[in-house]
């Protein structure tokens, strides 16, 4: 699944970018075991925000020493779309047809049936089922300019973009590595950052429900504390998706089988904890290493770096 994926290279620059860090793995192979390089870079508030480049000059000469040290020049990277810019929405086609016809129907239908907040889209199409009068399809849109932008970004940086991934994919990739997920049942997965939380219900490796809360970061306030917890009111965001698509979405039929919690919030272990009292179904934290916790942080890119197509 990706945008801009469309042949296979071995080599990977796995670049996540985020409204306080940029995080980057080499890797020779789209594998764990063949990383090269694991860094990051914090960066001053405002030169991104939400996932999106506001001060775009300032970034790059932050970002240059880096690209010398990391050998990125006249390279190809892969790096994801910013969840506040990405849809993702079931949504009823023609039988039979394929990806580009798909794409066609979209587009056709694009301000009638089809609404989205934005005429210039790009989409990604995956067939979640095929019916006997019309197919469903699993459809993933991102603004046109802001693919732009970012080719334009990384292109003054003397950088190709080779591969456009959905972070809840990277995560849920890196968790199917880990953990038997089975894909007839329905896996919540929750990415909880910094600055944002995003929920993401997966079956049969898709994600069929998605939504991204950007929020500003919230230090954590301890139990004596007369106003809610930042882990509190994290979980009552939770359970408000849980509850949404297990009876809005799925009228009542919605079941999950794990939780599977990733992110580089300080307060992640705390939350972990807190869901497993609260909730009636396994909560899995992703860590990349037992003796090494703070790797967990890399997360999204290590499962960027596992992005089996690429060109």
């Amino acid at each position: 699944m990706g945008f801009l994926s469309l042949f296979k290279q071995k080599h990977r620059h796995a670049l996540i970018l985020k409204d306080h860090v940029i995080r980057y793995i080499g890797s020779a192979k789209p594998d764990h075991e063949s990383i090269t390089t694991i860094d990051e870079i914090i960066l001053p508030a405002g030169l991104i925000h939400d996932g999106l480049i506001v001060q775009e000059e300032e970034l790059i000469e932050l970002l240059s020493p880096y690209i010398e040290k990391w050998g990125l020049k006249n390279e190809k990277i892969q790096i994801c779309i910013p969840d506040s810019q990405l849809i993702i929405r079931r949504h009823q086609v023609k039988k039979g047809q394929n990806k580009e016809e798909i794409k066609g129907q979209l587009y056709h239908e694009l301000g009638e049936t089809l609404l989205l907040p934005w005429e210039d889209p790009i989409f990604d199409v995956h067939t979640i089922e095929k019916g006997e009068k019309e197919d469903e399809v699993l459809l993933f849109a991102v603004q046109e300019k802001v693919v732009g932008q970012l080719i334009h970004f990384f292109g003054k940086l003397s950088i190709e973009l080779n591969a456009l991934d959905v972070r809840s994919l990277c995560s849920y990739r890196l968790f199917s590595k880990q953990f038997t997920c089975a894909e007839q049942e329905e896996q919540l997965l929750v990415q909880m950052d910094q600055h944002s939380l995003t929920f993401a219900v997966f079956q049969k490796g898709l994600p069929l429900f998605f939504r991204h809360i950007f929020q500003e970061s919230v230090e954590f306030m301890t139990e004596d504390d007369p106003a809610f917890s930042y882990v509190e009111q994290t979980y009552q965001e939770i359970e408000r998706v849980i509850n949404f698509y297990r009876f809005n979405v799925r009228v009542g039929k919605g079941k999950y089988s794990h939780l599977l919690l990733c992110g580089d919030h300080q307060n992640l272990s705390d939350l972990k904890n807190y869901l497993a009292e609260q909730l009636d179904f396994p909560v899995i934290q992703y860590k990349k290493l037992a003796e090494d916790e703070s790797t967990a942080r890399y997360y999204d890119s290590y499962g960027l770096v596992l992005k089996k197509e690429v060109h």
